[in-house]
């Protein structure tokens, strides 16, 4: 999804490609028209840091589950980086990873399936306190 956000022939990495910025409240409505358009984006800086909120975490597993959400990648980039951020600072909600990887690792969708399994190996030891 680098691509989306970065075209070689600019300056410099923070003049995005996109067309539209949102406009408005996010909540889950707003995520499922911003997921099934390449051309928007919900802020021009830090997109993806907006996205780290337990609330959007359970939306956006599912629309990553859509095989024609054309930003199903990017979407668990963005929740695996939420994820190993909540590890790193030590916060005290774990449960936000529990509950996410184990909501992608009962997917129909191999991919979403795959990527929830590994967020709770990978985080075995903070998960392990709130299984």
């Amino acid at each position: 999804m680098l691509s989306r956000f970065f075209r070689p022939d600019r300056n410099t990495p923070s003049e995005t490609c996109a067309e539209k910025v949102w406009e408005g409240p996010i909540d889950a409505g707003a995520l499922k028209v911003w997921a099934y358009d390449d051309n928007l984006i919900l802020m021009e800086q830090d997109e993806d840091l907006l996205l780290h909120d337990p609330d959007f975490v359970e939306p956006l597993i599912a629309l990553a589950e859509d095989e024609v959400c054309l930003k199903g990648p990017y979407i668990l980039s963005v929740l695996g980086y939420y994820f190993d951020d909540i590890v790193s600072r030590g916060r005290d909600d774990p449960e936000i990873i529990v509950r996410g990887g184990q909501l992608a690792a009962r997917s129909p969708n191999e991919t979403v399936r795959r990527w929830g399994e590994h967020q709770l190996d990978r985080h075995s030891g903070v998960t392990q306190r709130v299984r």
